[in-house]
């Protein structure tokens, strides 16, 4: 499990939502960072955003996990098993802060 200090370490970059709406989850928030996703699942504050092509475009997918120990697991299984030449592959986890 990752310690407070090793996930400061990560330096995971920050997203909130710049908009006036105060979400009440990390889905919602990540549905307006990433408005243009075609899907949002999961629950929690660390996100990876997977991009792959399709007949209609590209498409953006975002995966949120409570935990940055599942994210970054998630993350080392996707760029290990798929092809670079479909998917834009996970570079970085990011955290969301839903406002206060």
């Amino acid at each position: 499990m990752l310690t407070p200090a090793m996930l400061a370490a990560l330096a995971l970059p920050r997203h909130e939502a710049h908009c006036p709406a105060r979400h009440q989850t990390y889905a919602a928030l990540a549905g307006c960072v990433w408005d243009e996703a075609a899907e949002v699942s999961g629950e929690g504050p660390f996100a990876l955003v997977i991009e792959h092509w399709a007949e209609s475009g590209i498409r953006t997918l975002v995966m949120l996990w409570t935990w940055a120990d599942d994210a970054l697991d998630a993350k080392n299984l996707i760029n290990a098993t798929t092809v670079a030449t479909i998917f834009r592959l996970p570079d970085n986890l990011i955290q969301l802060a839903v406002r206060d």
